[in-house]
């Protein structure tokens, strides 16, 4: 029904020209039972909540309209708001870097899937094949504390070499993770994965070597270690995540490793209430996820840009954690 509506409503302008005055008008009549049966399926099936302005002006007013002034396709935006709605489907809350591909691909895959499912149940076969790729490389979701995305298996002597190597054991000994560390010291007895996302409650962190988005990036955090004061924060800026999981699987390690800011808030940045890093040479080390406190956002107004300075502002989040 919104099919043959939409028809009439988009294209009667070029389609009726050859019908009489009665074939235009039974033409209109029809697009108006079609639209009110949609809106009647609308209200009964998917809820109240779904009867948008734009429906009820097309499904009441549109007969009358379009012969008091013609056709109506320039002058209500409920076609749009259905491709808005077709699109955030495919897109949900992401920023694509190219969207127009992005969603012809989103286009060409659903219609490849409908028509290969009249003879098979390949959406089904398509799970079964993602589960069996990414099993190993998934982290546990339902924890508080977790990885976001499929991980990727590195060895620990390609990964960890020269200088990060010993910034690496003295990071696990200072977590007193003996066990992490017993079998990080024996070889092949750990395992390390490289993510690019991390969740914490319902935050989600992201790391530099995460460019599926130019927008909403946030890599800029504010941790507090175990040692520190309650009113201590540190500011750094995420690399990478690891997964380390000793040999039998029973222990697992999540942390990350990230560029360090030096704290250089000025008596003015006080009184203001501003923190101010030095960008000029951050200190790489690990931080464990648990360290975690919020998001931020590192501004770099011109006078602080000139000096190697950044601002810290906070981040709007989903909650302090």
């Amino acid at each position: 029904h919104l099919r043959r509506a939409f028809l009439h409503y988009l294209c009667s302008h070029d389609w009726y020209d050859h019908l009489d005055a009665g074939e235009k008008d039974k033409a209109r009549v029809d697009a108006k039972v079609s639209m009110r049966t949609y809106a009647e399926f609308v209200e009964s099936k998917l809820g109240i909540e779904y009867c948008t302005i734009n429906l009820r002006l097309l499904t009441v007013h549109s007969y009358e309209q379009e012969i008091q002034t013609g056709p109506i396709k320039h002058t209500l935006e409920f076609w749009v708001e259905r491709a808005i709605q077709r699109y955030k489907k495919w897109v949900k809350d992401r920023v694509v870097l190219k969207p127009d591909i992005f969603l012809g691909n989103c286009y060409l895959l659903e219609c490849a899937l409908n028509v290969a499912s009249v003879e098979r149940d390949v959406h089904e076969l398509i799970s079964r094949a993602q589960q069996a790729v990414q099993r190993d490389t998934l982290d546990d979701d339902k924890l508080y504390m977790h990885l976001v995305g499929s991980g990727k298996r590195v060895e620990v002597n390609e990964a960890f070499v020269g200088d990060k190597l010993d910034l690496l054991r003295e990071f696990l000994d200072d977590s007193r993770r003996l066990d992490i560390e017993s079998a990080f010291e024996l070889a092949g007895e750990v395992s390390v994965h490289v993510f690019k996302r991390a969740q914490v409650d319902l935050e989600v962190f992201h790391s530099t070597e995460y460019l599926r988005t130019t927008s909403r990036c946030s890599y800029h955090v504010c941790y507090q270690l175990k040692g520190d004061d309650a009113s201590t924060k540190r500011f750094g800026r995420v690399l990478r995540y690891y997964k380390m999981q000793e040999g039998l699987g029973q222990t697992t390690f999540r942390f990350c490793e990230m560029d360090e800011f030096e704290g250089t808030p000025t008596e003015d940045d006080k009184m203001l209430g501003y923190d101010t890093v030095s960008t000029a040479s951050p200190v790489t080390r690990f931080v464990a996820l648990e360290d975690f406190r919020r998001k931020v956002i590192l501004f770099e107004p011109p006078d602080c840009k000139e000096r190697n300075e950044a601002r810290v502002l906070q981040c709007w989040t989903k909650g302090r954690i």
